[in-house]
């Protein structure tokens, strides 16, 4: 797992999983939750990224792990094996408009044995589908003041370097083309946030200061110690000041 340190200093994420199961730890859920929030960027390519937490037949499933692909990521999973070779662009999408791929042959990886059928909820909306078929294949979406791209398969199994190249080039426009709603000079969060009394039992306050000087896009989520959502208590806006 990265620390959240290792994030520090980057604004793009390339999250390249290949065929690995799994391909994301809770602890780097959390901290890829932690980069989104505040602005990072980050793309997510691998065959079993979303089979590996929301398939009840994976041993490496999980409810806060599925919760987190549609919380976070705007993904929802749909199969295992979405059956198709090709991908085609969705009308409209300014990533994927007009383009096709093929998954396997050329000078690609190969390794593409069971691409993951998505679906878009939340704030995520469907970028490629499969072919044949038509089953969501990718997802960009947006998360705090990050932006995310998320494929069912792996970019490496596109069969020509100027496919890979493009799809990439594209994504990486999308992702640059985030602008904050607010100067994020200021801090978002002024101070540490801290709970008291603490331990507790049975209840607790949670104290923190909105930083800035306008109303910031907030989420207060709690975790488990295995980084397993257990509630979302709060999603909006804030003003600036103790909360």
């Amino acid at each position: 797992a990265l620390a959240t340190s290792e994030f520090e200093g980057f604004d793009t994420v390339i999250w390249a999983a290949g065929n690995t199961s799994p391909g994301l730890l809770d602890e780097d859920r959390t901290n890829l939750m932690n980069f989104l929030q505040l602005g990072g960027k980050a793309i997510f390519s691998g065959q079993n990224l979303a089979y590996d937490v929301a398939d009840p037949a994976s041993p490496h499933f999980s409810s806060g792990g599925t919760t987190y692909l549609q919380a976070i990521l705007g993904v929802g999973y749909a199969s295992n094996n979405s059956g198709g070779t090709g991908l085609d662009g969705v009308s409209g999408d300014i990533i994927s408009q007009g383009k096709t791929f093929v998954l396997g042959g050329g000078n690609g990886h190969n390794m593409n044995t069971s691409p993951d059928g998505l679906t878009a909820v939340g704030n995520g909306s469907t970028s490629l589908t499969y072919s044949p078929g038509g089953e969501t294949a990718a997802v960009k979406s947006t998360y705090g003041l990050g932006r995310t791209y998320f494929m069912g398969f792996g970019l490496e199994n596109i069969s020509t370097t100027e496919g890979r190249a493009d799809l990439m080039t594209s994504i990486l426009a999308w992702l640059d083309g985030a602008t904050p709603a607010f100067d994020i000079v200021s801090p978002l969060l002024a101070g540490s946030l801290y709970s008291a009394p603490n331990p507790f039992n049975p209840q607790t306050s949670i104290i923190f200061e909105v930083g800035g000087v306008v109303p910031s896009p907030t989420e207060i989520v709690i975790f488990d110690v295995r980084g397993r959502i257990v509630r979302n208590l709060f999603r909006g806006e804030l003003a600036p000041g103790s909360q």
